[in-house]
């Protein structure tokens, strides 16, 4: 049996994943219609139903459950493929997709892309923003700056660097509640929460102290933001601590007391990347910018890849 290979599994993949032909054709860059006409291409060389098409989208079937593990391991080698076929260019040049936060884009990442942009001008730089890991296996990124250490084997990470977290608030919020006092469960005092579905859940604590009777008038799904809604003065809020070095105004509330975990920071490359003479400009210009910008306020500062 011939099968059209690797364009038409991708199609499956697209729709596995997104649940629409509608999504597989967005996500592709594809006529919807040429989508639908793969997948029914596929169906008919399988010999077997992949989807079923309901008013709700697309329900994948038992068959196609069973052939999904293979056909993510042809995507991860396709991108193996690609970026091993490119492991003898030595030129600084092309694409690198690098996938962060909004909080280390800003705070960091737009100051080595400035760096980029007048040391490797023919290196274009995307960066992918969301608290979601990017796939790096599937080639959503070239290099991620998050905030968790990966466990997989094919990801080479190094820390960037590790910081307390502690409560924060502004002079103009001190003025208006006074400062918390300890033991009082944060009563009387407004707070803004960090709360976004692919982290952990939202503790019931700030640096170790009860908010259980504090007032909650913010969760927000952006670090950054959560920074900007507590320099605003209108909550207090749990930061790294370096924080306090590029914004004055905040304030730290109980110098002594912190998070029990510490906010890290880790810059990871798939090792089948790591080489390519384009991907390793960008990651030591990323390792260049922090240990530049906060070297006097972190612990264990590593080497760049």
């Amino acid at each position: 049996m011939y099968l059209s290979g690797w364009d038409d599994v991708k199609v499956f993949l697209a729709a596995f994943r997104t649940n629409s032909l509608r999504g597989a054709s967005i996500r592709l860059s594809m006529d919807q219609t040429t989508v639908s006409r793969r997948l029914t291409n596929l169906e008919k060389q399988l010999g077997a139903k992949l989807f079923y098409r309901t008013p709700d989208g697309l329900v994948p079937t038992e068959v196609a459950e069973r052939v999904l593990g293979i056909a993510q391991e042809m995507e991860r080698n396709s991108v193996s493929f690609l970026r091993l076929s490119e492991g003898s260019n030595g030129e600084f040049s092309g694409d690198v997709s690098i996938a962060t936060t909004d909080r280390l884009a800003v705070e960091f990442l737009m100051s080595a892309v400035k760096i980029l942009r007048d040391r490797y001008p023919n290196i274009n730089v995307t960066m992918k923003l969301g608290a979601q890991m990017a796939d790096m296996s599937r080639g959503e990124a070239e290099i991620a700056v998050r905030i968790q250490r990966p466990a997989a084997p094919d990801l080479i990470a190094k820390r960037l660097g590790s910081w307390d977290v502690g409560l924060y608030a502004t002079q103009t919020y001190l003025d208006k509640f006074g400062p918390p006092e300890l033991g009082q469960h944060l009563a009387n005092h407004d707070i803004a929460l960090y709360d976004n579905k692919f982290s952990s859940p939202v503790p019931d604590t700030m640096v170790g102290e009860s908010r259980r009777d504090a007032r909650v008038v913010a969760r927000l799904t952006s670090s950054f933001l959560l920074t900007t809604f507590v320099r605003s003065g209108m909550a207090l809020g749990e930061l790294p601590c370096y924080q306090e070095q590029r914004y004055p105004e905040l304030i730290r509330i109980w110098p002594d007391k912190a998070r029990k975990k510490k906010y890290e920071v880790w810059k990871v490359v798939h090792k089948d990347a790591a080489e390519l003479a384009r991907v390793k400009a960008v990651s030591e210009v990323i390792s260049e910018v922090f240990e530049r910008d906060i070297k006097p306020f972190v612990a264990d500062l590593q080497s760049s890849l």
